[in-house]
């Protein structure tokens, strides 16, 4: 038995095929055409097939976290004894060429808690909303923060660690917004999830969606410095 994973990404592979190991599964990934979806391929039996399937979706993730790239599944078919590839129409990326080489990918991802956070980020990058971007990447904050204090805490704590994003911080500071935990939580996090408390993100203000686009910079930062630091994820192939 096969099963046939469809997906697309905004970086392209460098090989027409390529194969690698993800949790001791054999995977074969099968490089699109411009116009065409990739297919990944993983040879399993009916008693492995949805913990097959979900290495090749975890595999996916890293592959969003090793190349900082957006990764989108599709489609999936499982076939009795042929690696048929499916189809679907595919996101209409203007792929960056030949940025995926799997020569030397190991996988980075082992414990419940790393493979979580990847699927999470996976989600984030690839997704057009910013708002789920902003949520998903505070969520991975999350994993080891239980308390909304925690996660506020946490993001004091290591605000001085950003490289990318400091212009956005000291953009917020400037606006006389000193304590970024509070106001990344309540007026990012909160405000996203809630409707029913002050202050609500209106989905069509302008300023809403202008505030939350410049915090998604920082919140993506710091939840790449929690997978790094806080779970011990190496984010480099070689």
């Amino acid at each position: 038995m096969w099963i046939n994973i469809g997906f697309d990404s905004s970086k392209d592979f460098s090989k027409s095929s390529s194969f690698i190991e993800y949790d001791n599964i054999k995977i074969e990934i099968k490089k699109g055409e411009e116009d065409s979806i990739h297919n990944l391929f993983i040879e399993t039996n009916k008693n492995h097939k949805e913990k097959d399937f979900e290495a090749g979706l975890r595999f996916l993730s890293e592959l969003a976290w090793l190349y900082n790239c957006k990764i989108i599944y599709l489609t999936s078919a499982f076939s009795s004894d042929t690696k048929l590839p499916v189809d679907a129409p595919n996101q209409g990326f203007n792929r960056i060429l030949n940025v995926i080489n799997l020569k030397y990918y190991k996988q980075v991802a082992f414990n419940d808690e790393q493979k979580l956070a990847l699927g999470i980020y996976k989600e984030g990058i690839s997704s057009n909303s910013i708002f789920y971007k902003f949520l998903s990447f505070f969520k991975i904050i999350n994993i080891k923060n239980g308390t909304g204090s925690d996660q506020k805490e946490w993001i004091n704590n290591n605000i001085k660690k950003l490289k990318n994003s400091k212009t956005k911080v000291k953009k917020l500071k400037n606006n006389e917004i000193s304590n970024i935990g509070k106001h990344l939580y309540e007026s990012g996090r909160c405000a996203i999830a809630h409707a029913n408390t002050q202050p609500v993100v209106d989905a069509n203000k302008f300023q809403d969606i202008q505030r939350i686009s410049s915090d998604t910079f920082i919140i993506k930062e710091l939840a790449e410095i929690f997978i790094k630091e806080e779970l011990n994820v190496k984010d480099k192939v070689y």
